[in-house]
């Protein structure tokens, strides 16, 4: 077995754990808050995931891509990371208040006040933590904290769900956080002993903060491509909508994690490999043809399975049933997209990738707030496998033509 068919294993392993402990955090929670206190909690939990991006100015992917090519940089560029995530993560937290009482003003501060903490200043630490062991070649370990986080909230998730006191979604929101803690702890404590991370005071000079910036737009818009949705899909469907169309795309999205995997195994290949492709002529082929086999086969497992929906969370979620059947379609289209936009970043083609997701971003946007109000969770599904299919097309097109430009010695 090859080294990236062995690296893609284990981390495949530890991804289904993953997606086994959120499925189960999706049953658990959906179940015990009903479907328009689970859609509330995933439509803010969105906007603040949307925004987790910008936190660390995109020096956490920076120690990745550097650390790969040079591992002794690993002491400096992860002070740095960890100095950049500090202060981020307090205005990034602070930023979303502001928009989410705007947004959202009839929702408790409170609600506000425990998701910003738990997915703007705690959970990008466990982002750091990942990207650390990957950089170091560490990939087995790199899906390993994910899973821990994930589990971490099925505890959550269970302690709210069968707690004596009657509960709400603050009170959820809680739990919520200090699970995050919990499991941002053990990573980050795991990933020093392991990588022998020496304190240190560090320096992060503004050249090192515009290096950053290329990162930090790959990384926020990515992110924000699979989380705004929820937040559109509660500001225009309100929460009862929000909550059967986040069901739905849960179980879509949950269905794609394997090629995620493989995303997060092929990267350090492609950062070394460079835009030319040195020593690595058939990858991209295998690629291509891996997502697009397994796309086609977990959608039509997303499509098949959708009417199982109603029997684990009962009938107030029998509206994500259609839904789903919509985002069977949208499950291979979110594969290639997810490879090429990892193949691209590889590339060093942040700034295409950027402007091509901000585009993408502002057709899902434009186009929830036209078609939920009109056609529901139908409409939520159709938006955002519409947004998908544009950008797989734009990213394999750019793809396919950058060999041709670097042949042609075009800079």
């Amino acid at each position: 077995m090859g080294g990236l068919a062995r690296s893609t294993l284990a981390v495949l392993v530890w991804n289904i754990a993953r997606l086994a402990f959120q499925l189960f955090w999706v049953v658990v929670l959906a179940k015990a808050l009903g479907a328009a206190g689970y859609g509330t909690f995933s439509g803010v939990a969105g906007l603040a995931m949307a925004l987790s991006g910008l936190v660390g100015a995109g020096l956490g992917l920076k120690m990745y891509h550097d650390v790969s090519r040079i591992p002794e940089e690993l002491n400096p560029r992860w002070a740095q990371a960890s100095l950049a995530m500090a202060w981020t993560g307090v205005v990034v937290a602070a930023m979303f208040v502001l928009i989410g009482t705007y947004s959202f003003p009839e929702l408790p501060l409170m609600l506000l006040a425990v998701i910003a903490a738990s997915e703007l200043v705690v959970a990008p630490r466990v982002a750091q933590t990942a990207f650390g062991f990957a950089s170091l070649g560490k990939m087995q370990e790199s899906a390993t904290v994910p899973a821990l986080l994930a589990f971490a909230r099925v505890v959550a998730a269970l302690g709210f769900a069968f707690s004596p006191w009657e509960g709400s979604v603050v009170t959820y929101g809680a739990w919520h956080l200090v699970a995050t803690l919990g499991a941002a702890f053990l990573a980050n404590a795991w990933f020093r002993r392991v990588a022998q991370i020496e304190p240190r005071s560090v320096r992060v000079a503004l050249s090192d903060y515009r290096a950053g910036l290329g990162y930090t737009s790959v990384w926020a818009s990515s992110l924000a491509m699979t989380s705004v949705d929820k937040a559109a899909a509660l500001r225009h469907g309100g929460g009862d909508l929000a909550g059967n169309y986040s069901v739905a795309q849960r179980f879509a999205g949950l269905a794609a994690l394997p090629i995620d995997a493989l995303a997060t195994a092929v990267l350090p290949r492609l950062f070394r490999a460079g835009p030319a492709m040195n020593g690595q002529p058939r990858l991209l082929g295998l690629l291509a043809t891996v997502t697009a086999a397994y796309g086609m086969a977990a959608g039509s497992v997303v499509w098949w399975t959708s009417p199982w929906v109603v029997a684990l969370l009962g009938e107030q979620f029998e509206s994500a049933v259609p839904a789903m059947k919509i985002l069977a379609i949208y499950v291979p289209l979110y594969c290639l997209r997810s490879v090429g936009g990892t193949i691209l970043l590889g590339f060093n083609d942040k700034l295409r990738r950027f402007v091509l997701e901000i585009a993408g971003l502002v057709a899902l946007v434009l186009l929830m707030a036209h078609w939920v109000p009109k056609y529901g969770v139908i409409g939520a599904a159709l938006a955002l496998t519409s947004m998908e299919a544009m950008l797989a097309l734009l990213f394999w097109v750019r793809i396919v033509y950058r060999p041709l430009t670097i042949n042609g010695n075009e800079s």
